[in-house]
């Protein structure tokens, strides 16, 4: 916008400048003609002043008074023509200068408001990619905080695991008092929102609120093919972890995919490959105490 107003301001300018010069120059031609008009005025008054009856040939001075008269007059008319056409010509040619010049200040104003056209599309596109990095930045911020979140979920999840492995009741894959459950009557469907593949446990975007419940079995797939199964072995309201029980052929569960407790059609009869457990001896036995038998 300071653009736009400084070359409408140099337009006016230079507009102003011509409009002046030009006034000046017109102005000293009607002097110039004025001073010749005075001068010729001038020698015809002079030679009328300079003729009279009472010389002594009348008619012989007064033809050759009249004769120089008429020289005179024709001298100061071609003079009077002549300044005329000079000053004719003077004007064509500063009419013309007036004309191209007028014709250059409209090409600058055409140039302003395109100029101006232009910055004001700049705006706009200055203020879309303003909005755009916005958005972007609001986007990454959600992301960064459903970051945070997942590892929240999966830190939670491990410690869970963990402290059952731990526990004196713990024990390796499969674990006991998980049994399957009969799937809800209204089906679930999640996602994976984190994998451990060491400990070859998922954690799941539903819980009870969503209405798992532990030995709920869920079917993973992805881009509407299957991938695998996981069965719910701890449950929280929000979120869920769960063993993976078997996946297809070359096939690992990833983040993302999607879970459901109701199969797909085509995952009637999987063809499932069991992934190999990793099970974990139980601890020994304590020690007896001294002096003490052992239990048989």
């Amino acid at each position: 916008m300071r653009h736009r107003g400084f070359l409408l301001i140099l337009a006016a300018t230079a507009l102003g400048s011509l409009v002046l010069a030009l006034s000046l120059h017109q102005k000293i031609q009607e002097e110039r003609l004025a001073l010749v008009t005075r001068e010729s005025t001038k020698k015809l008054a002079g030679a009328q002043t300079s003729w009279t009856p009472q010389e002594a040939d009348p008619l012989g001075a007064s033809s050759r008074a009249a004769e120089v008269l008429a020289q005179e007059l024709e001298t100061s008319l071609g003079e009077i023509k002549a300044g005329v056409t000079d000053l004719k010509t003077q004007m064509a040619a500063q009419n013309t200068t007036i004309m191209l010049r007028l014709e250059e200040i409209r090409s600058s104003r055409d140039a302003v408001a395109q100029i101006t056209s232009q910055l004001s599309g700049l705006e706009s596109k200055l203020k879309e990619k303003e909005a755009q990095i916005q958005d972007a930045s609001s986007e990454r911020n959600r992301l960064t905080e459903d970051l945070k979140q997942q590892q929240a979920n999966l830190e939670r999840l491990r410690q869970a695991l963990a402290a059952e492995r731990d526990s004196p009741s713990g024990s390796t894959p499969p674990r006991p008092g998980i049994e399957n459950r009969t799937p809800p009557v209204v089906p679930v469907r999640t996602r994976i929102e984190a994998v451990e593949a060491s400990d070859e446990v998922v954690v799941l975007g539903a819980g009870k609120m969503s209405g798992l419940e532990t030995g709920h079995v869920l079917f993973v797939s992805r881009e509407g093919k299957p991938v695998g199964r996981v069965r719910v072995i701890k449950i929280y309201n929000d979120l869920a972890g769960a063993e993976i029980l078997d996946t297809e052929l070359d096939e690992t569960i990833r983040r993302n995919d999607k879970a459901s407790t109701e199969a797909a059609p085509n995952e009637s009869k999987p063809t499932i490959l069991p992934i190999p457990l990793t099970r974990r001896d139980p601890p020994p036995p304590p020690p007896p105490p001294p002096g003490g038998n052992a239990e048989k």
